[in-house]
């Protein structure tokens, strides 16, 4: 293989949330010493909006494909995410097929990725870069995969929010990860994306196809901090910390959380 970028950065947005994604890239390019190469896949974005993104050096892979943006699907075992945090109107309870296909190609998109890099780190497009990321890759260099790995706990404790085949309450975080390129992270990944590309109308693909596929390899797996992905209900020690280098939008925090909106407020472009 041979490797034309030693980093880059990955993300996917649609219109509804070019406003978010600017903000991301225009934290990347104001925080961090080196100019990274971002890559950003852009479903069903306007040439105006794709305008906006190529203005910051970013790489943009189109996709046009008819999905309809009504918010009115289940996962197949007849949950979603939003119901269980009882989310505002804002928000929403449901998916659309566009938000499932944006939320499911991720994989796809590092996939293609890690055969021109040495490092791809992916981030969700509500996260804000707010300090430079040189240490955070020196940090977890010598990992194939660096991922916050967390239990799955209800409010009132120890309790299984989701009916999404995880038999340990195990959640992988997705929002922000880091991967080594070698042939058994190309490999994984892949097969990752194959995987979850035919049922990406099921919202938690990702996470089911994760947890089955990462036991079948034998990577070297790190525990992602959580100050480079920080969020508001981090239920340990608070969250949208001043030390953090990442914060994130998480669900609703992104509307109507007032610290993270003054964060993302310092970056907006539109």
């Amino acid at each position: 293989m041979e490797t034309t970028t030693k980093i880059t950065i990955c993300c996917i947005t649609n219109d509804l949330y070019v406003r978010f994604t600017l903000a991301l890239i225009n934290s990347i390019r104001i925080n961090c010493d080196e100019k990274y190469k971002i890559v950003c896949m852009c479903v069903n974005v306007s040439s105006e909006n794709i305008k906006r993104i190529r203005s910051f050096d970013v790489e943009v892979v189109l996709i046009t494909k008819q999905l309809s943006t009504i918010k009115n699907m289940l996962t197949p075992d007849r949950t979603t995410l939003t119901p269980v945090w009882k989310r505002n109107k804002q928000y929403g309870s449901l998916i659309s097929e566009e938000a499932s296909y944006c939320s499911n190609s991720r994989f796809k998109l590092v996939a293609d990725h890690l055969a021109k890099s040495t490092y791809v780190l992916f981030l969700d497009v509500d996260a804000v870069v707010r300090k430079d990321l040189s240490v955070m890759l020196l940090q977890y260099s010598d990992n194939d995969i660096t991922i916050r790995k967390t239990e799955n706990e209800g409010v009132a404790g120890r309790q299984k929010r989701l009916t999404i085949s995880e038999p340990e309450n195990i959640i992988y975080q997705q929002g922000v990860f880091l991967v080594k390129s070698s042939g058994k992270t190309r490999e994984f990944y892949a097969r990752l994306s194959d995987l979850v590309m035919s049922d990406w109308k099921n919202w938690n693909a990702d996470q089911i196809f994760f947890y089955h596929e990462i036991q079948k390899y034998n990577l070297r797996i790190g525990q992602l901090d959580s100050k480079y992905r920080d969020v508001a209900t981090n239920p340990v020690d608070g969250g949208l910390k001043d030390s953090s280098y990442i914060w994130s939008g998480a669900w609703t925090d992104k509307y109507n959380n007032e610290r993270y909106i003054g964060e993302y407020s310092k970056y907006k472009i539109i």
